[in-house]
């Protein structure tokens, strides 16, 4: 077989970042997904700073379910609104505001799969930038 050259030049690692407090970016959403349990908006965020810049972290924002609490302070910290979850039933957003947000993040690993050995990164809080 013949040899073949990869071009690693725009390569991006994936590899888990050390666990940590990042400066980050919405850089992508995906379609609202549906579990069994709840249904939630999957984004990327891209590290704006250090040694791990340019890395993505993967996190999903929950929309219903025993999460969405959470779910509904994260977007307010993205889109800079103060939302109080014990006071509001429902909260209407456009995703696209969410594009280019900048936050902090709290990243930690995991094993996953679990007993793999293998680690991966694991976006715990989505705190604003204040």
């Amino acid at each position: 077989m013949p040899k073949i050259r990869m071009d690693l030049s725009e390569a991006i690692s994936f590899r888990p970042v050390d666990s940590g407090t990042y400066e980050a970016e919405v850089v992508d959403l995906q379609e609202v997904k549906q579990s069994d349990k709840a249904t939630y908006l999957p984004i990327r965020l891209e590290i704006t700073e250090g040694d791990a810049q340019g890395r993505p972290l993967f996190h999903n924002i929950m929309l219903s379910g025993k999460g969405a609490g959470r779910g509904a302070e994260e977007l307010g910290r993205l889109l800079g609104e103060d939302i109080d979850p014990d006071s509001l039933d429902e909260f209407e957003f456009d995703s696209e505001d969410l594009l280019g947000a900048v936050c902090r993040i709290v990243v930690t690993q995991r094993e996953y799969p679990k007993g793999s050995g293998e680690m991966q990164n694991d976006v715990k809080k989505v705190l604003s930038t204040d």
